[in-house]
């Protein structure tokens, strides 16, 4: 009797601590995913091109007469810049005033959409 209420205990012990691992796991997950690695309020990054955007296609945009191509390899981040939080691509259209963010080489870094021009 008291090896099987032993077994029970250990079992149950290892399924709790199984069940505790992952929850923390799924909550740590979830944490990285959905907070954005973002400049401070008061900060915003180097904007390379402002205006509002003239067209905007699945990789490229144009704002201010200046086509921006979207880099292949890694996906512009979208942005609404009055409360950080992270858009898609699909959450901007023709006339939105945006901040435009271009990498090393030029290409499409992060779009940034503002619910007014910049002074």
């Amino acid at each position: 009797m008291a090896l099987t209420a032993h077994i029970r205990t250990n079992q149950f012990r290892s399924g709790l601590t199984k069940w505790t691992i992952g929850a923390m796991a799924m909550l740590l997950a979830l944490l990285v995913i959905h907070v954005p690695f973002l400049p401070a309020e008061d900060e915003l990054p180097h904007f390379d091109v402002l205006g509002k955007i003239d067209e905007i296609q699945s990789d490229w945009v144009i704002v201010n007469d200046t086509i921006i191509r979207n880099d292949g390899e890694f996906p512009p981040e979208y942005v609404r810049e009055s409360d950080r939080i992270r858009l898609t691509r699909s959450s901007f259209q023709k006339g939105d005033f945006v901040g435009v963010e271009q990498n090393g080489i030029g290409r499409l870094k992060s779009l940034w959409k503002f619910d007014a021009p910049l002074d």
